[in-house]
């Protein structure tokens, strides 16, 4: 289900984002590793709330996600609008 979600938001980020936007984003991807070490860190040091809180923690992480993919359409399509108008 997450796998089909994100497969459509990939091809509709293709599909609508502009050139200078995709350009940003790039920069942006070639550091995303930093954002995984604490994380990870915090993952090490939390076993037993993991154990004890995974369903709602996994509740929470396929919610927000969903939120954020759908976000991010919305703004790729606001961005797309906005350079249609500016052209």
């Amino acid at each position: 289900m997450v796998m089909a979600c994100y497969a459509v938001v990939l091809w509709q980020v293709k599909r609508l984002m502009p050139a200078t936007l995709a350009a940003k984003i790039n920069k942006g991807l070639q550091h995303l590793s930093l954002l995984f070490i604490p994380a990870g860190i915090w993952v090490l040091f939390q076993t037993q709330l993991l154990a004890n809180e995974w369903l709602s923690l996994l509740l929470v992480v396929i919610v927000s996600t969903a939120i954020t993919q759908w976000l991010l359409i919305m703004l790729i399509k606001a961005l797309k609008l906005s350079e249609e108008e500016h052209d």
